[in-house]
């Protein structure tokens, strides 16, 4: 595994509400364009749960965002810090800090 892994994302630049997956437009149904970005892959794990031997959690990213994302190997723990690595499968996997 390696550094912290860059999400892509989208910000509308009116309300600087950010979105992860990114999206053209913002959610207000106004068809204003959002900046295309990229935010740091860390945050906070909010929960957890495990189907099939794989991991899977809901992550607070700052400025408000939750994503569900794949979990590296356990034991896990909610309010702790984790961060997005690219794993060798190519996905990101967050592993905790």
């Amino acid at each position: 595994m390696t550094d912290t892994a860059q999400l892509p994302a989208s910000r509308d630049n009116a309300t600087g509400e950010v979105y992860v997956p990114p999206r053209r437009f913002a959610a207000d149904g106004s068809l204003r364009e959002c900046e295309m970005i990229e935010v740091p892959a860390v945050g906070t794990l909010a929960s957890w749960t495990c189907h099939k031997d794989e991991f899977y959690g809901l992550i607070d990213l700052p400025g408000n965002v939750r994503i569900q994302v794949l979990l590296g190997p356990g034991p896990h723990e909610v309010g702790v810090g984790y961060r997005g690595v690219n794993s060798p499968d190519e996905k990101v996997r967050f592993v905790r800090d």
